[in-house]
């Protein structure tokens, strides 16, 4: 009971990785969760961290974290890297179930991809299990579109 209508609440930083914009299974939402997908900006220390230029799976139970791409991976790590994010733009990350999912990260993640060099813009979908292997799909939208921030799934089908 909490006569007075107060609650603690403990702030941890999960990595070290500056992320944005979390997304976790939609049956996780209001409780815990172990696996959370996030837009990342990683750059040289000059560069700063936007625009967004890969996306992230944090395993917060054993504190992994894996980020799409490669070059985005090997910069947030300990190798030298000189990638300069690329071209290309992502958007916010969205976790989309398999049907009959038992597991957390048993589905797909899904972003877009905004490239000005190509003048094209991609739907990347990535199997959240293996997220490191990179995309199992990659579906041209056509010409390059205004960055989209948000995104959003609608199990049913059902026009939004």
């Amino acid at each position: 009971e909490r006569a007075s209508g107060r609650a603690e609440v403990e702030a941890e930083r999960l990595s070290e990785v500056v992320s944005d914009m979390p997304t976790f299974h939609p049956d996780r939402d209001g409780l815990p969760c172990s696996k959370v997908y996030t837009v990342c900006g990683i750059r040289g220390e000059k560069e700063g961290w936007f625009p967004f230029n890969s996306i992230a799976k944090h395993c917060l139970d054993t504190g992994k974290c894996e980020i799409w791409p490669p070059e985005a991976a090997a910069l947030s790590g300990d190798s030298a890297c000189s990638w300069d994010g690329g071209t290309c733009v992502r958007a916010e990350p969205l976790f989309v179930p398999r049907a009959g999912a038992l597991e957390e990260d048993d589905g797909y993640v899904l972003s877009t991809v905004h490239c000005s060099e190509s003048m094209r813009t991609t739907l990347e979908v990535l199997d959240a299990k293996n997220f490191g292997a990179g995309p199992i799909q990659k579906i041209d939208l056509g010409e390059l579109m205004g960055w989209n921030v948000h995104s959003s799934f609608e199990p049913s089908g059902a026009p939004i």
